[in-house]
């Protein structure tokens, strides 16, 4: 049986990097990646971090792109 462990919490307190310790590269699905490719596949703009989609967008069009 497989088995799952999802760490939540505030972003860059090191759960991606928790994980990658315990279970390696390869099995690391970190969601602001994700997150962050689907902006950057729905907007052709391309972006570092989560926080930038803020920062270079007002806020009400961040919020709403990010729903």
């Amino acid at each position: 049986m497989k088995k799952h462990l999802l760490l939540i919490g505030f972003s860059c307190t090191g759960k991606t990097s928790l994980g990658k310790q315990v279970f390696g590269d390869g099995f690391i699905i970190d969601s602001d990646i994700e997150v962050l490719k689907w902006i950057e596949n729905e907007t052709g703009e391309s972006f570092a971090h989560i926080y930038e989609v803020y920062m270079n967008r007002e806020r009400d069009s961040a919020i709403a792109l990010i729903e």
